[in-house]
């Protein structure tokens, strides 16, 4: 129904949204300033200028103003339907009727028809019994593949249930986004290890820096199965490179979920900014980290439900909801930013216009580079799963692909993409290239394709940990974008990185890898004339879009160069 037809209705702001204001971008995509808007359940929105000043007129509707006077005050029917809408459907403002509706009626309406798009939470507890099937026949019944959390006190005694749940998906009858068994012991046999692989498993377990994790841990990494350590938070233990970051680092762990934060504010061991400082450094050093009871970015950006415990008391001003309100606002202005610097859009569809898979070096050359059935990759920096995808059937049947990512915005697509692509074989992980959470002489391959600012300032650390992760005899592949050329004047060249070629020198002049080939290959891609919209991110989902009516500039007449360096891992000293 459109919002022409309920003239009688009321607009309504949510009482508990915010409106806060960005300031005009700097850089060569420069956009006009727009406003980032926030609700009660810790999603966001972006109000971006195109025909209405969204600030002031956000602002005039917390008091609620009919539809009919809100369309005169915009005067453009296709905006107003857009920017309603759009607040609408996200749960930053409620449709009315006046001789019926109420605040409380219209937050719990739209509760449940959320649950038609937003991603939720489903929770079960393994009873040691073969419940697989009881399982994936729950996860059938939401509208969203969502996110499953498995709960057992041993993982050798679920044995039952986690093999039968790796045949349901298998069979095409298991659906979600991500799975995470917690376990107080990860003790388990290899039939076990391989289902827990095979269903792209994270295992959380309870640890703490003043003692190293049990035995089976270890057994987890060396199974491909990334542990993510859940801490009591120790506010002396945040800095420096003791405490988090070293114990962290020398079990290879994949990360730190951190719980009893709010404890610690509340009793004054930490203030809401300095908390936020040290978690924001902890996360650049170790490349996940996750705060219990805090919204994760999925639900600033709009794709899952909070959790109950993530919501909050908005009626508290004290130093727990200031933190919350101020890592939420912190969040969306990166994933801001972060949709800013990469607007040549990585949906499935620009794929084929931007690399077209035909000029895709190493999913064009499996044997050159390595891959064949059974073969498992390490992707480094590997955004939205793009190569993953294009080479996940080249590694199967009995390969498998574990993609490293830092941005968790991009990880999210990744695995969307993957899941509704029908890959079951790739694994998304969010890390740093830098310091790869997975263990040594693991994988046969480790690649890294248009790493972008891993490439620029971190090449010699990041083909080091490639290095690391791949067994001997294993390959290392890096591709980089070196040039883009103007075909029909070839004085003109545009180089993101005029020293990346010294880069690939210097970071392949590593002591355990023997360079067998650089390949340099060029193509054209077909974005030239289309519209932008079509091909923008929309992390931030936007009530009114900017990019409307503008189409990327004509590029016919240029091509992009590329460097793809393939080297192998030398044997041992005396092997």
């Amino acid at each position: 129904m459109k919002v022409s037809e309920l003239l009688d209705h009321v607009i309504l702001l949510e009482p508990a949204v915010e409106v806060v204001a960005e300031a005009q971008d700097s850089g060569p995509a420069r956009r006009r300033p727009a406003s980032l808007i926030v609700n009660h359940r810790w999603q966001s929105v972006m109000v971006a200028p195109g025909g209405a000043d969204s600030g002031p007129l956000l602002e005039s509707l917390r008091e609620g103003m009919s539809v009919s006077v809100l369309l005169d005050e915009i005067g453009d029917p296709d905006v107003a339907e857009r920017l309603i809408s759009a607040l609408v459907r996200r749960g930053h403002a409620y449709l009315l009727d006046p001789q019926e509706s109420s605040l409380d009626a219209a937050r719990r309406g739209w509760r449940a028809q959320a649950a038609g798009w937003l991603r939720v939470e489903i929770r079960a507890v393994l009873t040691g019994q073969d419940d697989g099937a009881g399982i994936a026949d729950r996860l059938r019944q939401v509208a969203v593949p969502p996110n499953l959390v498995l709960v057992t006190e041993s993982l050798e005694a679920s044995a039952d249930s986690l093999v039968q749940l790796f045949n349901q998906l298998q069979k095409g009858n298991l659906h979600f986004h991500t799975i995470r068994i917690e376990t107080g012991d990860g003790a388990a046999s290899a039939p076990v290890l391989s289902a827990m692989a095979g269903l792209q498993a994270v295992a959380i377990v309870d640890g703490s820096p003043d003692r190293s994790p049990p035995d089976w841990v270890g057994g987890l990494i060396r199974a491909r199965i990334p542990v993510l350590a859940a801490c009591r938070i120790d506010p002396a233990l945040l800095d420096g490179e003791a405490g988090y970051r070293a114990w962290v680092a020398k079990h290879r762990l994949a990360g730190l979920r951190l719980a009893d934060w709010a404890e610690a504010l509340s009793a004054g061991a930490v203030d809401p900014t300095g908390l936020a400082a040290r978690v924001h450094e902890l996360e650049e050093a170790l490349g996940w980290v996750e705060l219990r009871g805090i919204a994760s970015d999925a639900v600033v950006f709009g794709e899952e439900q909070p959790a109950d415990d993530e919501l909050g008391d908005e009626r508290d001003d004290g130093p727990v909801e200031r933190f919350r309100r101020q890592h939420l606002v912190s969040r969306a202005r990166g994933i801001r930013a972060e949709e800013g610097r990469q607007v040549w859009a990585q949906v499935p569809s620009a794929e084929e216009l931007w690399v077209p898979s035909e000029a895709d070096y190493v999913p064009g050359h499996p044997g050159e580079v390595g891959l064949a059935p059974g073969v498992t990759v390490a992707d480094i920096a590997s955004g939205y799963g793009r190569v993953a995808r294009r080479i996940a059937p080249l590694v199967s049947p009995g390969g498998a692909i574990v993609c490293v990512e830092k941005a968790s915005v991009s990880l999210d697509r990744a695995r969307r993409f993957a899941a509704e692509g029908g890959f079951t074989n790739i694994l998304a992980l969010q890390g740093l290239a830098q310091r790869l959470p997975l263990e040594t002489d693991t994988f046969d391959l480790a690649i890294m394709e248009w790493a972008g600012q891993v490439m620029r300032t971190g090449a010699t650390e990041a083909v080091a940990e490639m290095a690391r992760v791949v067994r001997p005899g294993g390959r290392v592949i890096v591709t980089h974008r070196l040039v883009r050329l103007v075909l029909n004047d070839l004085g003109q060249a545009d180089a993101s990185s005029p020293d990346v070629f010294s880069h690939f020198q210097a970071a392949f002049a590593h002591a355990d890898l023997e360079i067998l080939t650089r390949r340099f290959w060029g193509c054209q891609d077909r974005l030239s004339d289309l519209p932008m919209a079509l091909f923008e991110e929309q992390w931030l989902p936007r009530a009114l879009d900017e990019l409307r009516g503008r189409h990327y500039p004509p590029l016919e007449e240029t091509a992009d160069i590329y460097l793809t360096v393939i080297a192998r891992k030398k044997p041992p000293a005396g092997a």
